[in-house]
């Protein structure tokens, strides 16, 4: 689970969920991370998540030797992660648009999804704030 190093951090901070106690101040963002498992050939590749009907946001990536490397201008999170390219966008769409196309043209991944939010309250229960994160997978194609 990608919040569990959040979420013993926040443990390890006073709790404030009662009169006289104070919240601490650790901030969050609500996000969705997509997971693409399986293989990925060495080359260039553009990541794309959106919302359904809004244009994507993007991330050139180049892939070399089983590691990632983002453009600078990525509008996404883009890295490796125990071997597999995540991608995570901040916002938290229902409905979310999932591309992975080759720089020569060739479409590696086309997925809509709706993902599953868990709430992420790092400051407590009755802390904010109060933030929605999703994680989801979508599988890259075996290759002949």
């Amino acid at each position: 689970m990608r919040i569990l190093p959040l979420l013993l951090a926040a443990l390890s901070l006073p709790a404030c969920n009662g009169v006289g106690k104070s919240c601490t101040e650790i901030g969050c963002s609500s996000s969705v991370t997509v997971r693409f498992d399986g293989d990925l050939a060495d080359g260039s590749y553009t990541v794309e998540l959106a919302e359904a009907d809004r244009p994507p946001s993007t991330c050139l990536v180049v892939m070399e030797g089983g590691q990632a490397e983002p453009a600078s201008d990525c509008e996404l999170q883009v890295a490796m992660v125990d071997g597999a390219l995540e991608a995570s966008l901040f916002g938290a769409p229902t409905e979310l648009v999932v591309g992975l196309v080759s720089i020569g043209g060739d479409t590696v991944v086309d997925a809509f999804l709706s993902p599953s939010y868990e709430t992420f309250q790092p400051n407590g229960d009755d802390c904010p704030p109060t933030c929605q994160q999703a994680f989801e997978t979508v599988q890259i194609p075996a290759t002949g």
